[in-house]
């Protein structure tokens, strides 16, 4: 590997830690924490990370050795300072571009307006007329507001602009005073939120995510489809005991658990890292017939409790295996059942997919994970209330 290589590999790297950080950590509008109004645009991941864990991350991620940093005579962080700043602030706007999005799908309409305003300091117009400039300013001033014309952006649902600094940075200020009297929003015409139904937002729910179930299904449809091919599921029980480390990381306002596994690689001295995240999960802070299941946070180490998994649960996934990358990526990116960024191996020929069935599933360190799981009874097939507590705060017993 290259001294470039390295440098491209860790700059996107960058992007990918601070939107997913960002994504799970802060959330998306309209349900921002007070961490926002730390955010800047010169923001990078070194202001929220230490750079060992950034390091381990890194390698997580690449897939590369430690022993790559003196292969190319470069000494981390130092020596990769200007990209991770570029990978940061590129991981933030991509976060940014995501809340616009989430305000379309929210309010129904596929145009967003951001206006400076004398009162309150920001004024966000919903609208799905295609208005010009214009027409935006004289309904405005109609509505009494005082419009600042050199603060006036338009943002689209799926636009992929380029990275304008102003344009940008007024959003961020925008999104960093969230909430409060210093942003006022505006719907322009009639919009029924509850009765808006657009064939994209339906399609996009329908595939937001992947059942656990179905990677199980995909799994024997592959073995049918492509003769010859490993049994992924049994290799995954087979591989439990090589699960060094199960964390948990529990996203209350967002409803989601993260569950991320180390696994030893059984033919070779690699490790690598499998990732689950379960939608729609329910927490408590105390047991109960609906959240049994006992269980330490792996960031803050505080104890929580968490309903049982069950085998019908929407999952995005994620592995830094070559098998995952190579097979599975494709197929779940489409279903956007794949967690985070993952960058696929360039194809140099022109020789057919290695999923030419096309069949959604998983490599067998993923498997590993929810066979792991099932054996600690956290995995159900039918979802029913316990009475006793199921105490993962040890760890799996594998």
């Amino acid at each position: 590997m290259t001294k470039r290589e390295l440098r491209n590999e860790m700059r996107d790297f960058a992007s990918a830690f601070m939107f997913e950080f960002l994504r799970q950590e802060i959330g998306l509008v309209p349900s921002l924490s007070t961490d926002v109004r730390k955010l800047v645009l010169s923001s990078n991941i070194l202001d929220f990370f230490s750079a060992e864990e950034l390091k381990r991350e890194f390698l997580i991620y690449s897939a590369l050795d430690e022993g790559v940093f003196e292969e190319v005579g470069l000494e981390f962080p130092h020596d990769f300072m200007i990209d991770i700043l570029a990978g940061s602030e590129d991981g933030l706007r991509r976060w940014m571009r995501e809340n616009i999005e989430k305000l379309c799908r929210d309010f129904g309409v596929s145009r967003v307006w951001i206006v400076g305003a004398k009162e309150p300091q920001w004024a966000v117009v919903v609208e799905d007329e295609g208005l010009s400039k214009e027409e935006v300013i004289e309904w405005l001033e109609g509505e009494g507001l005082k419009v600042d014309l050199t603060r006036m952006y338009l943002f689209r649902f799926g636009d992929r602009k380029d990275w304008d600094d102003d344009r940008w940075q007024d959003l961020l200020d925008v999104l960093t005073k969230w909430g409060t009297s210093g942003v006022e929003i505006y719907e322009y015409g009639e919009v029924e939120e509850w009765m808006t139904l657009r064939i994209r937002d339906l399609v996009k729910e329908l595939y937001e995510a992947i059942a656990i179930s179905a990677l199980y299904a995909g799994a024997e449809e592959y073995k049918r489809k492509q003769p010859g091919q490993v049994d992924r599921v049994e290799q995954g029980a087979l591989l439990v005991g090589n699960i060094e480390e199960m964390r948990f990381l529990p996203f209350w306002g967002t409803r989601e658990l993260r569950i991320d596994a180390k696994i030893w690689s059984e033919s070779e001295r690699k490790q690598y890292q499998a990732t689950v995240v379960v939608q729609g999960m329910d927490f408590s802070e105390e047991f109960d017939e609906w959240t049994p299941v006992k269980v330490v946070d792996g960031k803050t180490g505080e104890e929580f409790y968490m309903r049982l998994i069950e085998v019908d649960d929407l999952v995005r996934v994620r592995c830094g295996c070559a098998d995952f990358k190579n097979r599975f990526v494709p197929i779940l990116k489409q279903r956007r059942a794949v967690q985070g960024p993952v960058a696929l191996p360039r194809r140099t020929t022109d020789r057919k997919s290695q999923n030419v069935a096309r069949v959604a599933t998983v490599c067998k360190h993923l498997f590993a994970v929810f066979e792991a799981l099932m054996r600690a009874g956290v995995l159900v097939s039918t979802a029913h209330p316990l009475r006793r507590e199921i105490d993962l705060t040890k760890g799996i017993e594998v």
